[in-house]
C-alpha cells in the first residue's frame, strides 16, 4: 500500500522510470534546479562508468545486437567518462534525464504535448553563445544549463 507522501507524486513515465533504473537515481527533486543537480550528477558524475555507457545505450533504445561492438570501443579507448568520450552525448542525456525527471514530478506539465519538444532546442546549446527564446519553459531552464560563456535573452 502506497504511503501519504507517495499519494501526492504522479507514477513515473516509463522513460523517467527507465532513467532512474538504469542511472540509479533515488532523489526526488523538488524544483527545476535541482533535478538539474541530479540529471548531472547520475550522468556526469565519477561514479560507475560502465553503469553510465550502459545506461547511455539503453536510454537511447540502441539494438541489442550492437552493444558487444559498442563495449568493446569504449573499453579499447580505456573506458573513459562519458563527457571525455561522448561529449555531446554527456551534454543531451541530463537534458532528457531532467526532463523526465521533472515531468514525473510535475516540475514540467506532463500535459503539454509541446514541452518535449521545446526540450530538444536546449540540443544546440553547446553550439550556440546566446539562445533567444520566448518560451516560459525555456526561461526557466535555459539558465540552468548555460556556460560562463553563453547568454539567455528573452524574445
Amino acid at each position: 500500500m502506497r504511503g501519504t507522501g507517495e499519494r501526492n507524486s504522479p507514477p513515473p513515465t516509463p522513460s523517467a522510470a527507465l532513467a532512474r533504473e538504469a542511472l540509479v537515481i533515488r532523489s526526488e527533486p523538488k524544483s527545476l534546479a535541482e533535478a538539474m543537480e541530479i540529471a548531472r550528477a547520475a550522468v556526469l558524475g565519477g561514479r560507475n562508468r560502465f553503469r553510465t555507457i550502459k545506461s547511455v545505450y539503453a536510454l537511447l533504445g540502441l539494438p541489442a545486437e550492437h552493444w558487444p561492438q559498442v563495449i568493446s570501443r569504449w573499453k579499447g579507448a580505456g573506458g573513459p567518462p562519458l563527457v571525455v568520450y561522448a561529449p555531446y552525448t554527456a551534454h543531451c542525456l541530463p537534458v532528457d534525464t531532467f526532463f523526465h525527471l521533472s515531468v514525473a514530478k510535475k516540475l514540467i506539465s506532463p500535459d503539454r504535448l509541446s514541452n518535449h519538444v521545446d526540450i530538444t532546442y536546449l540540443y544546440y546549446l553547446p553550439f550556440a553563445m546566446s539562445f533567444v527564446s520566448n518560451d516560459k519553459l525555456h526561461k526557466g531552464i535555459v539558465p540552468l544549463l548555460l556556460r560562463g560563456d553563453q547568454t539567455f535573452i528573452d524574445g
